[in-house]
C-alpha cells in the first residue's frame, strides 16, 4: 500500500478543496492510503468534517500568509519524517513552495497545477507581489517530480510556455452522484422560490476582476427583462458591491451569496454563464453541464476542448454585446435536447470516478 500525503492551504470550499475531496472519496483504498496536511487554520466555509467523514487523518501546520516559509517549514518536515509517505502531492501556491524547497529531494513529489501561474496572479495580486509569486512557484515547480495539470488544454499551454518544464494532465473531474439532471425543473424552482415563467441563467464565482462579473452585469441590461432571470452566486466580496449597485433598479436579478446547495439551483436553470479571464479547468462549468445546462463561455485557450460540442456557446471576453447576443441566440434553442449533450459530456470524459483513477495511475508509476 502506498501513503500519498496531501498538502493544501486549507480545508475551505474552493474548487481545489472539492477536487481533492473527489479524488479520495474514490480512492481504492485497499492500495492507497491517504493524509492530509493543511497550512493555516479553518475558517468561514471549510469542509473540513466531509473529509474525517472519509477518516482521513488531518494535520495543520497553523501558519498565516508568507511566516508558512519561516516555521511552517520545520513543522512539515517533522511530520513528513513522522509519516514516511510514499507520494508528497501538493495543491497550491504556499504547499508547492514548502514541497519544493524544503523537503527532501529523497522524497516523491508531485503537484497539481490548477491555471497558468503568472497570468493568475497578475489578475490577482499588485504587481510586484505578482511577479515575486510568479517567480517563486516557476522556481518551485521545476524542484517537482511530476506536474499535473488539471486539464488537457492547460497542459498543451504550459507545455509550450515552459519548454524546460513537462506538464502531464489528469482532467479535473466532477461528482456525477451529486450534480445531475432532475426531470421536473418546476418543482425546484418552486423549491428555491424562483420564477417559473422566465428562462433562468446562472453565474457562480468570486466577485473578482479574473472572473469578471461586469461584463455580465452589463450584458444584462442589454436583455429584455421580462424573459430571463439572472442569479449570481458567490461570496459577496471584491466587486460585489458595484455588481449590486448597477442592478439595484433590476427586479429580475438574485445574488444568493455563497450557498451549500448550488447544485439546486443549477437544477432550476436553464443556462450557465462564465465570463472568466483566465482558468485552468472552471470545476463549475462542468458541474452546471452534469446538471443538464448548455454553457456561454468565454472564448479562453482552456475551453478549447469544448469547441465543437453542441451545448457550449462562446463569446469574445469582455464583449458585453457579444454576450448578449450568445444569450439571445441560445435561448431560442431546444434547451433540453443541448442539456443531454452537457450532461453526456460531462458522464463520459470528467466524472470524478475517472479522475481518481488517473491520479492513482500516476501515484502507481511514481
Amino acid at each position: 500500500m502506498k501513503t500519498v500525503l496531501y498538502t493544501i492551504s486549507t480545508l475551505r470550499r474552493s474548487g481545489p478543496v472539492l477536487v481533492l475531496r473527489d479524488i479520495i472519496t474514490n480512492l481504492d483504498r485497499a492500495q492507497f492510503n491517504p493524509i492530509i496536511v493543511t497550512i493555516s487554520d479553518e475558517v468561514g466555509t471549510s469542509i473540513k468534517s466531509d473529509f474525517e467523514k472519509l477518516q482521513v487523518p488531518i494535520y495543520c501546520l497553523h501558519q498565516r500568509g508568507w511566516r508558512t516559509f519561516l516555521s511552517g517549514a520545520w513543522k512539515l518536515r517533522r511530520i513528513i519524517r513522522q509519516i514516511q509517505p510514499d507520494v508528497i502531492h501538493a495543491n497550491g501556491f504556499r504547499d508547492i513552495v514548502l514541497t519544493a524547497f524544503f523537503i527532501p529531494s529523497s522524497y516523491t513529489k508531485c503537484a497539481s497545477v490548477h491555471c497558468d501561474w503568472a497570468v493568475e496572479y497578475k489578475l490577482k495580486y499588485k504587481k510586484l507581489v505578482a511577479l515575486i509569486s510568479s517567480w517563486l512557484e516557476t522556481k518551485a515547480l521545476k524542484r517537482i517530480t511530476c506536474r499535473i495539470a488539471v486539464s488537457i488544454r492547460l497542459a498543451e499551454l504550459l507545455n509550450k510556455k515552459y519548454p524546460t518544464m513537462f506538464f502531464t494532465f489528469v482532467n479535473n473531474g466532477v461528482d456525477t452522484k451529486r450534480f445531475y439532471t432532475v426531470d421536473n425543473k418546476s418543482v425546484v424552482r418552486q423549491k428555491l422560490d424562483l420564477p417559473l415563467d422566465k428562462k433562468i441563467i446562472v453565474w457562480a464565482g468570486a466577485f473578482s476582476h479574473r472572473k469578471d462579473p461586469l461584463t455580465l452585469v452589463q450584458a444584462i441590461r442589454q436583455l429584455n427583462t421580462q424573459a430571463f432571470f439572472f442569479i449570481f452566486i458567490g461570496f459577496q466580496d471584491g466587486l460585489f458591491s458595484l455588481c449590486q449597485q448597477l442592478l439595484i433598479e433590476q427586479d429580475n436579478v438574485l445574488f444568493t451569496g455563497f450557498i451549500s446547495n448550488i447544485q439546486a439551483y443549477f437544477q432550476a436553470a436553464d443556462m450557465y454563464v462564465s465570463t472568466s479571464l483566465s482558468e485552468g479547468f472552471h470545476l463549475t462549468v462542468y458541474e452546471a453541464m452534469s446538471c443538464g445546462l448548455p454553457v456561454v463561455l468565454t472564448d479562453i485557450d482552456v475551453y478549447a476542448n469544448l469547441k465543437n460540442n453542441p451545448a457550449v456557446f462562446f463569446f469574445t471576453s469582455k464583449d458585453v454585446s457579444g454576450l448578449a447576443a450568445r444569450i439571445n441566440e441560445l435561448v431560442k434553442q431546444d434547451l433540453a435536447l443541448l442539456g443531454k449533450h452537457a450532461s453526456q459530456t460531462v458522464q463520459q470524459h470528467y466524472s470524478a470516478k475517472q479522475m481518481a483513477q488517473n491520479y492513482m495511475n500516476i501515484y502507481k508509476k511514481l
